[in-house]
């Protein structure tokens, strides 16, 4: 049975996230909200500097770690992940700007911290966002958006060709993010 919230402050959610303990993320075009009691209530746990919409969540419950990932318009404008270790009440800015937005993330049992953005395709951080490399070779289409891993760190990315002909694809990476087919 499907019951609902209280009245969710986001207007257009983007993200829903689990972290530990069950508290559940909201994100979108007003920022990142967390509820402590199964959405009955909301406490907004926004970044101070962020500006724009937080586009992915992403959690990593074995170390108590939530990654979020925002577009900043207008173009031009630094794209931002960010870390919390404290379920959001402090956030720590990772990455001062990808060139295009970061579209989802995922954390891996090892901590790896996985970007897939709007054109930079999949970039991988081994230092829990410290610091990041590109992890593309093998993925040939243009525009990257979802990404998923699986319990045996498989990852998954989905992508799609913006202009021409329309046309999508999905690769699999068996060597966390080294090599795509």
């Amino acid at each position: 049975v499907w019951e609902p919230t209280a009245a969710c402050p986001v207007q257009l959610v983007s993200r829903l996230a689990l972290g530990e303990e069950d508290v559940l993320f909201v994100a979108g075009t007003s920022g990142v909200w967390r509820s402590r009691d199964d959405g009955g209530s909301w406490t907004r746990v926004t970044p101070e500097t962020y500006s724009q919409e937080v586009t992915t969540l992403a959690t990593d419950p074995a170390r108590g770690l939530l990654y979020l990932g925002t577009y900043e318009a207008p173009a031009g404008r630094p794209n931002r992940v960010y870390r919390s270790a404290d379920q959001g009440d402090s956030w720590v800015l990772l990455v001062p700007g990808f060139t295009s937005y970061v579209r989802s993330m995922g954390v891996n049992t090892r901590g790896h911290v996985f970007a897939g953005t709007n054109s930079d395709l999949v970039w991988r951080s081994t230092d829990f966002g410290d610091s990041w490399s590109l992890a593309s070779d093998g993925i040939d289409e243009p525009i990257m958006s979802p990404l998923a891993i699986g319990q045996d760190d498989q990852l998954y990315v989905g992508t799609r060709k913006l202009y021409g002909e329309l046309s999508g694809a999905v690769f699999r990476s068996t060597d966390g993010g080294d090599s795509w087919t």
